[in-house]
């Protein structure tokens, strides 16, 4: 795939790009494009995977209220966060491809072209019963990054949600069986996936990727990462 110094991948959660009123949160994602244009200009390949967001919240809990199928609305969900990628795509200007992949074949026939053209994927959703983190897992493990960078909108990982519980404990460092046993009791059903999924952990766990949980409202964190810092969790194989 060329001489490519470094190849990373960056997970956008849909609520880093917009806020719980659904508002673009204009000012941050073009911080964003600062440090991603930084990133590229340096010769370090990085690709991205968005989320669906608050928009996808809404739509899920529509079909919700009509007894679709968890399979609808994982594909509606999906749906929305291609459009989010998309959208991001073509606000990253010439430093991405303005193609958004439909499927996991369309995915790896876009590779070649990418780093031909030293250009970002932008990802969304590509199939029901498969989170964007999936997406982002299996993009890591085809590309054989040299790590998975999760841009959130807490400081990392911590040992129960602090959303919820005020004495929650941040988590520095983790392995992928100890974040195991901390999401076993959360929801894995359309638009309620926490932080990662079954699907996403055994993908990172077999290739043995390390990943990085950040607070993703702070763009410039993510050179931190890319310099070798860790400014949020870092869990490890």
């Amino acid at each position: 795939m060329g001489a490519i110094l470094k190849t990373f991948i960056l997970k956008i959660g849909g609520h880093v790009l917009f806020d719980e009123d659904g508002n673009f949160r204009v000012n941050i994602i073009k911080d964003y494009i600062k440090v991603l244009t930084e990133i590229v200009a340096s010769g370090i390949m990085v690709h991205i995977v968005v989320g669906g967001g608050i928009n996808a919240r809404r739509y899920i809990d529509i079909l919700k209220k009509f007894n679709a199928s968890n399979a609808v609305m994982d594909y509606v969900g999906a749906l929305v966060a291609r459009l989010n990628a998309l959208t991001f795509s073509y606000i990253l200007g010439d430093i991405a491809l303005h193609i958004v992949p439909n499927s996991f074949d369309e995915l790896i026939r876009l590779l070649p072209l990418a780093y031909s053209s030293k250009r970002i994927i932008v990802c969304g959703g590509l199939q029901p019963g498969q989170s964007t983190i999936a997406v982002a897992a299996l993009l890591a493990e085809i590309t054989k990054a040299s790590f998975l960078a999760y841009a959130t909108t807490v400081e990392g990982v911590y040992d129960k949600d602090p959303k919820v519980h005020p004495d929650a404990r941040l988590l520095k460092e983790i392995t992928y069986t100890e974040l195991e046993e901390i999401l076993k009791k959360q929801p894995q059903t359309p638009g309620k996936y926490k932080l990662f999924d079954k699907v996403s952990l055994s993908i990172l766990k077999r290739s043995k990727i390390v990943s990085y949980v950040f607070n993703g409202l702070k763009p410039n964190l993510l050179m931190q990462i890319v310099k070798g810092e860790n400014p949020g969790t870092i869990i490890r194989p």
